[in-house]
């Protein structure tokens, strides 16, 4: 199983050379995920009918643009623009080529003056990996005159997924961003495999870096805040942070993606690969799991 986590910012990318503005362009990151084929993707930063993104329903824009079933969670929900619109919704969004056959959307408690922020689970049958739980997420964002608050916001939040990571034995993937690198206590909930996660990163690349932010057309990333995690029964492959001329254009993180493989083989009940099981027909894909 290939999976991806990234970042789109609404897909407001760079300026293109001669502008002095960036543009909402989802085909730029539409391009992006193609290109790199993942089963799964977790994408954060998403929009529905915000006029900042054209009014744009951005989970089914990219769902029918990538054929693939698309699993919504509505973290931040704001009146309509206008009263000819429908509400404003701010989330993130999982994307899967086989239908999810479970979604729970949990929010974390609110913090003032914070943002409401969440997280969506999703399990993914896969021909090979047998059912995966796939959890997206956004944590809390420091900001500089409440570093603090913001800080200890961040761990709890950590510590509330780590928590449910680890009350299931279904292997899971843990995609998103932390808004923090590794080192930073604040996460060793998650990072400090004391709940037998794997930092995909670091298991195919400790000596490297593996910045993902800023993407900038023109300088070059210095932090890596965005992760892909799982737990001990897959086996990490290769992990990748692909930079090239078009992500650097098409948002401000850069994509984060890795190969999975069983650790143990089988694992729940896997059925062989090839077999088309459950899988319904392309016209059957647009139900849109809105979780509000």
């Amino acid at each position: 199983m290939r999976v991806m986590t990234y970042n789109i910012r609404h897909g407001l990318g760079h300026p293109l050379p001669g502008k002095k503005i960036g543009e909402v362009d989802l085909e730029r990151i539409a391009t992006v995920i193609l290109e790199h084929d993942s089963d799964v993707v977790a994408i954060q930063e998403v929009d529905r009918f915000w006029s900042r993104s054209g009014f744009t329903d951005q989970v089914e824009a990219l769902a029918r643009r990538l054929d693939m079933f698309p699993a919504f969670a509505s973290n931040l929900c704001l009146e309509a623009e206008s009263v000819e619109r429908n509400p404003r919704q701010y989330g993130v969004l999982t994307l899967s080529r086989q239908e999810p056959t479970a979604i729970n959307h949990v929010l974390f408690p609110p913090a003032q003056p914070f943002e409401q922020r969440g997280f969506l689970e999703v399990h993914v049958p896969d021909p090979v990996l047998g059912t995966i739980r796939v959890f997206n997420t956004h944590l809390e964002v420091g900001r500089p005159n409440v570093i603090a608050e913001s800080t200890r916001v961040r761990n709890e939040q950590a510590r509330l997924l780590s928590d449910l990571v680890s009350s299931s034995e279904i292997p899971a993937v843990v995609m998103g961003d932390f808004n923090g690198s590794s080192g930073d206590p604040e996460l060793d909930p998650l990072l400090m495999n004391k709940n037998g996660l794997q930092d995909a990163w670091m298991t195919s690349h400790p000596d490297q870096p593996g910045f993902t932010i800023p993407a900038d057309p023109v300088s070059s990333a210095d932090r890596r805040i965005d992760f892909i995690l799982a737990t001990k029964e897959l086996s990490v492959r290769n992990c990748s942070v692909p930079v090239t001329s078009t992500t650097r254009l098409a948002s401000d993180h850069f994509p984060v993606i890795a190969d999975l493989d069983p650790a143990r083989y089988p694992l729940n009940g896997l059925r062989a690969r090839g077999s088309t099981s459950g899988i319904v027909e392309r016209n059957q894909r647009w139900r849109i799991a809105n979780l509000e």
